[in-house]
Parts: structure tokens; C-alpha cells; sequence
């Protein structure tokens, strides 16, 4: 069965229309919806350019704004009525305004733009507002560790190598060690947002566009910090999605072993901390268990933000330069790994808040091992100037 896709404005110049079971195979309608306020801003800054160049008119300009902030407060309140026969949202919004206004005004506001540069101004500006977003999590979650930090200066613990304990510490040691991570996660995503924050408007295709566009102006208005200056670069490069990725992984990496060293403090047989009732589950058939499943399942969410990034390594390995469909689907990847690293955040955030400390279970373990045997070999080398390694023996 075939649909009649004569409403999408990109198909003109293919008389056989795409069936039912191809359009659920390729289209992206419904995960578009994810950028579709970054796609409407993109294309308002785009025919403002344009009005300012002197290609839209005073009436053009205002009726496709007009027409463009009534889709964006549809969308924003989730009221948007979507034509699924669409592949995307970018012709849907396109004919959304053309519908309202008339193909005379809103058939130009993809004037000088093609929907290669489109899509990358779009995830460009997603990333953005969404690292943006990430970093303010981060130093909240910070701030409560390092108020936890200051808690515990003189919660003895010991400081294990190989799982066995090494050396006497404080339980703020460990917990600075969480803080000194975070930091450099943190600059990473700095680092990140610079090499994002660029424009690609005007690549239009792939060789750029013969209409008299600025693309300063839309960077300005758009807040990018520079022109992604090559327009092969501008929409066949997806080293910005990789990236983004590889931050987003990192942060699973590093989370993940926090919520290993929780898991095992929090068994009987550690006993350092004890996580509140309402992050833990309890077994089916053994009453005497508390389960830190919320920490186990974060654990396992940090796995899966880190299959993404070799997921979209896979994707992108094997394209030639150029535009390809197969770039759709790093979309759900970025979105997946983002809410991924929300919620670990979240999670651990609340943890951290509740922990409870065990300070007299972590000073009964050091009781019982030998654990300033170091600091004991390094006395006879200062005191009684021993040869380390005989003091060692």
C-alpha cells in the first residue's frame, strides 16, 4: 500500500511515493521532537538573516515568524499535531507554515539553506543547551559530595590497592578523589562546548549556496562563537556528535566505579556506609537483605551510555565524505546517552545526600590489619637511616 505523500514539499521530483512499511522504516518524525524547538530557532534566525539581506520583504518576515512561534508554542506544550506521512520534522515544519501563510511567503524561508545544514545547526544547538544543562548538574552533585567531604575529615578508613587495605586514610580522601573527577569532567565538557559552538549555516548542501547570505549574522544571532568555515566540514563531519559522546562515556566510566565502591561498602562484610531505605529494595524471600539495586542499576546505565559511544563509531567509521541518511540515527543515540547521564546524576545526587557513614565499622577493620606497616618502614628509614628495602623486610 502507498501513501500519498504529495504534502511532502522535498518529494516533488519522485512520482512513486514511499510505502507505509519504508516511511515506519526511515522515518524520524516522532524523535525529531527532541530538537524541534532548536529547528525553528535555526530557521527563525535564518529569515531574519534573510529579511536583513534584503531577500524576504517586510511581510515575508513577519507572517513566517508569525507562523514559526505558533508551531513552537504547540510544541512546547506538547499540543503539536504531527502528520506522520512526513519523514522528518524539518519539511513538516516547512509545510506547516506554507499551510498558514501561503506558498508566496512561506515558500521562501528555506531560501539559501538546505537540510544537510539544517540538521547540524539543529544538534549543534541541542548539544549546546544540553552540556549546558550537564555541567550545572555536575557541580551540584559537587557541591554535595564536598559537603559530605567536610563531614567526614576524621572518618578513618583504609585506602585499599588490590582490594586489600594499603594505607590509612580519611573517607574525605576518597570522596575528594570523586571531586577532583568531576573537575576534569567539567573541563572536558568546556573544552567540548568550544568545538561545538560553531555554525555551519551556509553549507547549505555540501559547496555552499549563490544566494547573498551572512553567515556572521546568524552566527551572532544564533550565539556561536565562530563559522565552521569549510561546508564539506559543515555537514558531513560528525566528530562533534563523537565527542559529545566520548564526554557523555566518560562520565559513565568514572560514575560506574563510584557506584562500585558503594555497592561494596554497603555489603555486610564492608559495613562503611549505609544507604538509605529509599534508594534500596529488599529480597523476595529473604527478609534479613536490603538490595542497593538503584546503585546497581546505575551501574548498568553507565554500561550502556559507554555502548553508545562505540555504537556511533560503528555509524560513522564507514561513510564517505559527504551527507548520509545513516546519520539520523546518532539522534538517538545522543539523546539516550544524555538522559542516561541525567539520571545517573540524579541518582547519585540523592544518594549522596542520605549516605550514612559507619565510622566506628571503618575504624574496627583498621584495628585489625596491619595497616601502617608502610609508615612503620618509613621511620626506620628517616629515624634510624635503614636502606628502604631492608626496612621493607
Amino acid at each position: 500500500e502507498r501513501l500519498k505523500m504529495g504534502k511532502d514539499l522535498y518529494r516533488s521530483g519522485i512520482e512513486t511515493p514511499l510505502s507505509k512499511k519504508t516511511l515506519k522504516f526511515i522515518s524520524s518524525l516522532i524523535e525529531d521532537l527532541w530538537i524541534a524547538e532548536e529547528d525553528i530557532i535555526g530557521t527563525e534566525v535564518h529569515n531574519i538573516m534573510l529579511f536583513e539581506q534584503k531577500i524576504l520583504n517586510n511581510e515575508d518576515i513577519k507572517q513566517i515568524l508569525i507562523a514559526l512561534e505558533i508551531i513552537k508554542e504547540k510544541s512546547a506544550t506538547n499540543s503539536l499535531e504531527l502528520d506522520k506521512t512526513f519523514e522528518d520534522i524539518h519539511p513538516f515544519i516547512e509545510k506547516s507554515v506554507i499551510d498558514n501563510i501561503g506558498i508566496e511567503m512561506g515558500g521562501k524561508m528555506h531560501t539559501g539553506r538546505s537540510r544537510n545544514d539544517q540538521i547540524s545547526v539543529d544538534l549543534r544547538l541541542k548539544i549546546r543547551k544540553e552540556l549546558n544543562f550537564l555541567s550545572e548538574e555536575l557541580f551540584s552533585l559537587f557541591n554535595v559530595i564536598l559537603t559530605l567531604s567536610k563531614n567526614n575529615i576524621d572518618s578513618y578508613i583504609p585506602l585499599y590497592t588490590h582490594l586489600q587495605a594499603g594505607q590509612l586514610g580519611v573517607f574525605s580522601h576518597y570522596l575528594n578523589n570523586y571531586l577532583a573527577q568531576i573537575i576534569r569532567l567539567a573541563e572536558r565538557i568546556e573544552e567540548t562546548y568550544k568545538r561545538i559552538n560553531k555554525n555551519p549555516l551556509g553549507a547549505c548542501a555540501i559547496g555552499g549556496t549563490s544566494i547573498n547570505i551572512d553567515r556572521n549574522r546568524t552566527s551572532e544571532l544564533l550565539g556561536f562563537d565562530g563559522l565552521v568555515y569549510n561546508s564539506i566540514d559543515a555537514i558531513s563531519s560528525r566528530d562533534y556528535i563523537y565527542e559529545t559522546l566520548m564526554v557523555l562515556s566518560l562520565i559513565g566510566v568514572q560514575f560506574s566505579r563510584i557506584a562500585e565502591d558503594l555497592i561494596l561498602w554497603s555489603t555486610k562484610e564492608f559495613g562503611f556506609i549505609e544507604l538509605d531505605d529509599k534508594f534500596c529494595s529488599v529480597s523476595s524471600v529473604m527478609p534479613q537483605k536490603k538490595n542497593p539495586d538503584t546503585v546497581e542499576l546505575l551501574r548498568s546505565r553507565c554500561s550502556m551510555a559507554i555502548s553508545n559511544l562505540f555504537t556511533a563509531a560503528m555509524i560513522i567509521k564507514a561513510i564517505p565524505t559527504g551527507y548520509f541518511r545513516d546519520f539520523q540515527d546518532l539522534k538517538s543515540l545522543l539523546r539516550n546517552s544524555f538522559d542516561l547521564v541525567h539520571s545517573i546524576i540524579e541518582m547519585l545526587e540523592g544518594i549522596f545526600s542520605t549516605i550514612e557513614i559507619n565510622k566506628e565499622k571503618m575504624r574496627r577493620t583498621l584495628e585489625s590489619s596491619f595497616i601502617l606497616a608502610l609508615d612503620l618502614a618509613e621511620i626506620l628509614v628517616q629515624e634510624y637511616n635503614i636502606p628502604f628495602r631492608q626496612s621493607h623486610k
